[in-house]
């Protein structure tokens, strides 16, 4: 008697992340419509993809893909941009997640734009999953009279700042980051 053919599942090659930043924007280039927003789920339910965590898509990049549905894929928000809102109900009624990717210092003092604590906690309970982005001085511009144009990016290293100085400042950046992520318990 024969039984049943067992066969390997293929593994996991590559996975693709899909990355937002606004909703019903029409200033922002980057920006997609509900519309479009809800076009791009139903392709990818279509196609088969199926949502995963961060820590799942870590593992993968570990080379461990147990766990991993066959069409993994990856959503993804930067920013904490309130207007990235309604993509909630158009995940959920798809069996979909997404990862927001979360600047602490915008959360830190909402205004209006960006979501604050309490609405990122509420996200959560609807099947977000957060990450940090950056920390209180993520996306900062600084000025400085030696830069010319007189400005730039946080993360760049600063004219006549040392290495150790530069990665010092970064690394106090994302360590206050994500003290401020795990004290609003979206991280543990």
């Amino acid at each position: 008697a024969s039984g049943p053919v067992l066969r390997a599942r293929a593994a996991v090659t590559n996975i693709p992340i899909l990355l937002y930043h606004q909703m019903n924007n029409p200033a922002s280039p980057g920006s997609v419509t509900t519309a479009q927003f809800t076009e791009h789920m139903d392709y990818v339910v279509a196609q088969g993809f199926e949502t995963i965590s961060p820590a799942q898509y870590l593992l993968w990049l570990q080379g461990d893909s147990d766990g991993l549905p066959p069409k993994p894929i990856m959503i993804t928000f930067d920013d904490n941009i309130l207007n990235a809102g309604p993509a909630t109900k158009i995940l959920q009624a798809r069996g979909l997640r997404a990862v927001m990717y979360v600047v602490s210092g915008f959360a830190d003092a909402p205004d209006g734009w960006n979501m604050d604590w309490a609405v990122l906690k509420s996200m959560v309970v609807s099947g977000w999953y957060m990450q940090l982005h950056a920390g209180p001085l993520g996306h900062a511009v600084m000025t400085d009279s030696l830069v010319p144009g007189g400005e730039y990016f946080y993360g760049c290293r600063q004219a006549g700042e040392s290495m150790a100085a530069f990665q010092a400042r970064v690394k106090n950046d994302f360590d206050t980051g994500l003290a401020r992520m795990v004290s609003n318990g979206l991280l543990s």
